[in-house]
C-alpha cells in the first residue's frame, strides 16, 4: 500500500490509536489490528510518536468490513454501549503518511462520529522525523482538534 493511517481518538481522557485499512487507500479503522489504548495524561510524546510509527505498519490493503462491526469494536475497545457515550466530548487526528511525508490533521466533529479536516491546521514532517516529534504534532493538532458534541 503507497500511503499508510493511524486513526486517533481523544475520548475525554483515554487516548485510542489504531491502523486503517482498505482496499485501495487507508480509509476504515482496522480493529483486526492492535490498538493503544492509553491515559492521555500520563501519554509522552515520545510513547505516541512510537505508537503512530508502529501503527503505520499494520496499515495494509484489505476489504472494508461491514460499518457497523466497526462501530461495534470501537464502542467495546471504551466500554460503552451506544454512539452518543462513545462520541461525546470527543476529538480525533488524522495521521497520513504516504511518499516520505506523515500529515497530521486537526478535525472537527460535525455530526455524531462524523468528523472532517479544519483547513489550515495540520502539522507535515518526514517519514524520518524523530517519534518526540511525530507525538508533539499528535498533541498539538489534539488541542486544536473540536467537537461539537
Amino acid at each position: 500500500m503507497k500511503s499508510k493511517a493511524v486513526f486517533v481518538y481523544l475520548h475525554d481522557a483515554t487516548l485510542l490509536m489504531g491502523a486503517r485499512s482498505g482496499p485501495g487507500a487507508p480509509v476504515q479503522e482496522d480493529w483486526s489490528a492492535p490498538v493503544k489504548k492509553i491515559i492521555y495524561a500520563d501519554a509522552t510524546d515520545q510513547e505516541i510518536g512510537d505508537f503512530v510509527k508502529e501503527l503505520f505498519e499494520y496499515s495494509v490493503r484489505k476489504d472494508l468490513a461491514d460499518s457497523k462491526d466497526i462501530m461495534q469494536a470501537h464502542m467495546k475497545s471504551m466500554g460503552v454501549k451506544t454512539l452518543k457515550s462513545l462520541y461525546k466530548n470527543t476529538t480525533s487526528v488524522s495521521c497520513h503518511c504516504r511518499e516520505g511525508t506523515i500529515r497530521i490533521t486537526a478535525t472537527r466533529q460535525n455530526r455524531l462520529g462524523g468528523f472532517e479536516f479544519i483547513a489550515g491546521q495540520e502539522v507535515v514532517l518526514p517519514e524520518s522525523a524523530l517519534s518526540s516529534e511525530i507525538g508533539r504534532a499528535v498533541k498539538e493538532m489534539l488541542s486544536k482538534s473540536r467537537t461539537n458534541f
